[in-house]
């Protein structure tokens, strides 16, 4: 069959110059009652993505994470085949973790089994370690290990980053604030402060293709969350599809005041020494050193961000790998320094 994605890949990036305007976007609340319910989205052939992180924690765990992707449609990125459960559009796939060794979670599960939802109390199980419950805007991430628990709550503020919206496809980012604790090999910790909410959706384009088409042929994508003060988050992302590079993007944003999206530049400057195995068995080169550019319209660089990779990555947003950095920089005419937190997926030919 006819392989509809380079066409549609074209379409999608004419659309998304057209009606992509985040600085416009970024400065409207975020509305209450947009439906991101699991059991609405569930009628609806396609992957979500629900995303809770915090990028900086204190050693040794650093940053946590928590992603699902579940009812996948098949993008290549985001549903191995050799961690499917069952056939495309049956599958919940989790990491939930932070750097500490015994603090980490990576699994697949089935599909419907794992939704424990109704309108009135939306829930989220997977498995026996991990559930999420939510009453907008308040959100609850409960994850129990034998040597790891984590408890945390989280209040969504309106400050919202799109970076996508589309009738096919949604993606943003809320700024929330997080508290509560983590028990990790006998001792117990408070944590608070700032962390993001993510959601996405999109939309399976055609059932009566074959798996191979359905899959988006996304082969590049890094992510990253940096604290740049106790008020002030920087979301960073460049995405490549078919080779070539279709997002590259900053968000900025402040408790007390607008987001800012600007453009950014990303490069690697150099690669850890030790080759990572996906579960697929394909070699992929994680970063070790590089940076970020942060420019404005006019071509001002106005951050800028150095960071070295000093955690393991920990597998699991597919063929991805995610961890945390440290940082020194520039922002506001000041030097500054502190933690960030990465995605990292890279499957090109020939890298």
């Amino acid at each position: 069959m006819f392989n509809q994605w380079p066409a549609f890949m074209g379409f999608i990036k004419q659309m998304h110059k057209a009606i992509d305007h985040p600085t416009i976007r970024s400065k409207r609340s975020f509305l209450q009652e947009y439906a991101w319910q699991p059991q609405h989205r569930a009628q609806q052939k396609g992957w979500s993505r629900y995303g809770i992180i915090i990028p900086d924690l204190p050693i040794p765990h650093q940053f946590f994470s928590f992603l699902s992707i579940v009812s996948s449609a098949g993008p290549e990125v985001v549903e191995p085949d050799p961690l499917l459960q069952t056939h495309l559009g049956k599958n919940a796939m989790i990491v939930a973790g932070t750097a500490a060794k015994m603090a980490r979670h990576s699994q697949s599960h089935l599909i419907p089994q794992n939704y424990q939802s109704s309108e009135s109390n939306p829930f989220l199980q997977f498995g026996k370690d991990v559930s999420m419950a939510w009453q907008h805007p308040y959100y609850r991430v409960v994850i129990r290990q034998a040597e790891f628990k984590l408890d945390i709550q989280l209040k969504n503020t309106d400050k919202v980053s799109w970076f996508i919206q589309m009738p096919m496809y949604d993606h943003f980012s809320l700024l929330s604030h997080y508290e509560g604790y983590f028990r990790y090999q006998g001792g117990i910790q408070k944590i608070s402060g700032l962390c993001t909410f993510e959601y996405a959706f999109c939309k399976s384009l055609n059932d009566s293709s074959s798996i191979a088409e359905r899959k988006i042929p996304l082969d590049f994508s890094t992510y990253h969350i940096v604290s740049l003060d106790e008020q002030t988050q920087l979301l960073l992302n460049e995405t490549h599809f078919n080779g070539e590079k279709m997002v590259n993007k900053a968000f900025l944003r402040n408790i007390e005041g607008d987001n800012q999206a600007l453009e950014a530049e990303f490069e690697i400057l150099s690669y850890q020494s030790r080759l990572a195995i996906a579960e697929d068995g394909r070699p992929l080169k994680l970063p070790f050193k590089f940076r970020w550019l942060v420019k404005n319209k006019c071509g001002d660089t106005e951050i800028i961000i150095r960071g070295e990779v000093d955690t393991s990555m920990l597998y699991g947003i597919s063929n991805g790998y995610v961890g945390g950095y440290g940082y020194e920089g520039f922002y506001k005419g000041r030097e500054i320094e502190g933690r960030g937190y990465m995605e990292y997926i890279d499957r090109r030919v020939g890298e």
